[in-house]
């Protein structure tokens, strides 16, 4: 019988207790903790070479023709460019013309990618050569081909909605002109996706047209003074 009352006075002392340090906790000073912290893409960096300029050289006067096409001055060497990456991303390009009002519409120009004759020049297509004294020099097209996602070989194209509109080759837009607002990307050559990766590259090409002769003001040498913008877009 001893056994049992200890047992139960035993019991009641550790409830008591339990209850005793239940109730000792007093409300103290509270201080709001925060959680915080940016996802941010990763970063790329781009390159061209050290100048990043298409050199012409010295154009002979001779060379050039008083005719309404104007004077095509053939090919020069391309330019690679190469985007790099810090972790896999999609990425986009677009240029901008920096001389987008010295434009001349009406010249016969040729794909940088191929050579080939334009059929018809549309306003996207094409950038200014730069004024000299007040005339308009002539214009030029962009082009990017040879292109590859991690060192394999891939496709360029327009990023238009979700999809890329792939191809071997692309002329650049002059996104100086909104409406006409369609930036490169790459693509795997099995998809229509724009590819994840951490480089990018591939050769730009330009094709220049200077204007008919009597077009240009020839007091003294006529400098081309060709500029434009290429930008990076993350998808």
């Amino acid at each position: 019988m001893k056994f049992k009352i200890t047992h139960k006075i035993a019991l009641c002392a550790l409830t008591l207790l339990s209850t005793q340090s239940v109730r000792a906790e007093a409300v103290g000073p509270a201080v709001d903790l925060a959680v915080k912290g940016t996802i941010v893409p990763s970063s790329c960096q781009v390159q061209m070479t050290a100048t990043d300029d298409f050199e012409f050289g010295n154009i002979p006067l001779e060379n050039i023709k008083d005719v309404a096409e104007g004077t095509d001055l053939g090919e020069v060497a391309s330019i690679p460019l190469q985007i790099t990456c810090t972790a896999e991303t999609q990425v986009a390009i677009n240029v901008k013309d920096n001389r987008f009002d010295s434009r001349v519409d009406n010249l016969k120009v040729y794909n940088p990618n191929t050579g080939q004759p334009l059929s018809k020049l549309a306003d996207r297509d094409h950038f200014g050569l730069g004024l000299s004294r007040g005339k308009k020099i002539g214009t030029y097209v962009l082009g990017l081909k040879n292109a590859k996602v991690n060192n394999e070989p891939a496709l360029v194209g327009f990023y238009i909605g979700e999809d890329v509109q792939a191809r071997e080759s692309v002329l650049l837009i002059n996104d100086s002109m909104e409406e006409y607002y369609m930036p490169i990307t790459w693509a795997k050559q099995d998809s229509s996706k724009p590819a994840k990766g951490t480089s990018f590259t591939g050769d730009i090409n330009v094709r220049a047209t200077v204007n008919k002769k009597s077009e240009l003001n020839l007091a003294s040498g006529v400098e081309l003074d060709g500029s434009a913008t290429l930008t990076v877009y993350y998808l």
